[in-house]
């Protein structure tokens, strides 16, 4: 529950694939611990907003981009 006083942000990133789904089957990541606390937290903000701006710019090879950029920010979850 956020705090009463400063509440809280939320930020989210849908994703599927051949990718993800080797994460999971070789245990990098776990469907019961779905919440993992980053420690990266700035760039991790960083990273989400490079997405949102790709996309609003529809840049070139928007896919592979926003692949690429959610890698990044799965690999510093994942080095938490």
């Amino acid at each position: 529950m956020p705090d009463p006083e400063t509440g809280w942000d939320e930020h989210w990133v849908g994703f599927d694939g051949d990718i993800p789904r080797r994460w999971m089957k070789n245990g990098f990541f776990s469907p019961t611990s779905p919440i993992l606390k980053p420690v990266h937290g700035e760039l991790l903000l960083t990273l989400f907003t490079r997405i949102v701006e790709a996309m609003k710019t529809n840049q070139p090879a928007l896919q592979q981009v926003m692949a690429g950029t959610v890698c990044e920010m799965m690999g510093l979850l994942y080095s938490a």
